[in-house]
């Protein structure tokens, strides 16, 4: 399982781009009640985890594309703690596929939105995976309210 950190340098617009991206395409799913987009996002979530931040699939396709005709600076981020923000999106949809497979659809519905919503923040700066696990794991991690309570 992911231990530690361990800073990767993505080109910053590459990197919102894929945050951006995948809290829309979950508004979108969850407005639309697009189970084959919610397949989608899930699957773009557990290729991003496997391969990392730097291959993520939205990361590699603003790097092919837009990156090229005007580059941006580079960030620092801990790849572990977005593989760990990719994994819990994952799961997060999987749980969701699920009760929308059994058909319990409100509560297939109710977990989307609830990903959406913490994937919108996590884009936003606000209190993400990727912040939680920066500030469980890194001594100077910098925490959300929510990572201060977990960490007492």
């Amino acid at each position: 399982m992911l231990k530690g950190y361990k800073m990767v340098e993505v080109p910053i617009n590459a990197f919102n781009f894929c945050k951006f991206s995948l809290a829309g395409l979950l508004w979108i799913s969850l407005v639309l009640r697009s189970v084959p987009l919610l397949l989608f996002t899930a699957l773009i979530l557990l290729i991003s985890y496997i391969f990392k931040v730097g291959q993520a699939p939205l990361v590699w396709f603003y790097l092919n594309t837009f990156e090229k005709s005007k580059p941006s600076k580079g960030i620092l981020i801990d790849e572990n703690a977005v593989a760990f923000a990719h994994m819990v999106g994952f799961l997060m949809a999987c749980v969701a596929l699920i009760f929308l497979y059994v058909k319990q659809p409100l509560i297939g519905w109710t977990v989307v939105g609830i990903l959406a919503i913490l994937k919108t923040s996590g884009a936003c700066g606000y209190c993400g995976a990727m912040k939680l696990y920066s500030c469980m794991n890194n001594p100077e991690g910098n925490c959300c309210r929510v990572g201060n309570k977990l960490k007492k």
